[in-house]
């Protein structure tokens, strides 16, 4: 899983959660900070997500069938892991998709591997949770997006790999902004500003301003080569839409407002 596709990872939690619900194990599903998880108080460095379950040692069948839920899910409903077999689960193509993931079974998390190949049977473990997955797509989605604190919440675009035009128009542009690359620009200025801080660099006020503009313009040159996904894509535009937050705009409705820079910087170079 992709640490920045938080609403991903909420989505094959909150898989893994209902498919326990079902055999009616306690579980508690959550988005990790830091590899920090609050059910267990237990920091996991590697995971991005946890769902921890309750009430007793879990019998393998129904272990494997949790386990093979999280990544049914996240296939079916979110964005898939870039590994994941090119098309999504279905009846008619179960089988394939399963023997694909045994192919790629090291990819996945040590808790989902050892419930997986805990039972005999995986293949009957995969097919109950397929079906219970697609039986219960409302609730997974709900408790993802109440995880995440409402889910998917940047414009996408109909296709990937998308293009710069296309975040420009959907992301820069969606708030009304009179020129939408002037604010990618100061976007991108101002989170190569927070580099220049974070890594201490002693530079004069000539090395400063030189280094502030070749490196803003290589960043805006790697923009211009697209977005490949839509975890690119989503990580960019929750980093853009929080710096956003802070800043102050040119709208449409004044063009003569004046307005002031603010300094600071939520995103990422």
């Amino acid at each position: 899983m992709n640490p920045d596709d938080t609403f991903s990872v909420a989505v094959h939690e909150a898989g893994h959660s209902v498919s326990a619900s079902h055999y009616k194990i306690p579980s508690y599903p959550e988005i990790l900070h830091d590899g920090q998880s609050i059910a267990t108080q237990t920091v996991y460095p590697d995971y991005a997500g946890l769902c921890s379950y309750d009430g007793g040692p879990v019998p393998k069948f129904q272990l494997a069938v949790i386990s093979w839920s999280g990544l049914i899910s996240q296939c079916l409903y979110a964005d898939p892991p870039a590994w994941a077999p090119p098309f999504k689960p279905s009846r008619k193509l179960l089988r394939d998709w399963h023997g694909m993931v045994l192919t790629q079974i090291k990819r996945l998390s040590d808790g989902d591997r050892a419930g997986i190949l805990g039972s005999r049977d995986n293949w009957r473990s995969c097919k109950s949770a397929f079906a219970i997955v697609c039986r219960n797509r409302a609730r997974i989605i709900r408790l993802a997006r109440a995880m995440t604190g409402g889910g998917q919440s940047v414009p996408m675009p109909p296709q990937f790999p998308a293009t710069l035009a296309d975040f420009l128009k959907l992301v820069v542009a969606a708030d009304g902004v009179t020129d939408p690359d002037e604010r990618l620009r100061a976007f991108v200025s101002d989170g190569v500003k927070k580099y220049f801080v974070e890594m201490k660099l002693t530079l004069d006020a000539a090395q400063h301003k030189q280094g502030l503009e070749s490196w803003t313009t290589a960043r805006l040159a790697e923009f211009q080569q697209g977005f490949p996904d839509a975890a690119s894509w989503r990580a960019t535009a929750r980093a853009f839409k929080a710096w956003a937050k802070i800043q102050p705009m040119k709208r449409n409705v004044s063009a003569n407002a004046s307005y002031c820079h603010v300094s600071g910087f939520a995103g990422m170079v």
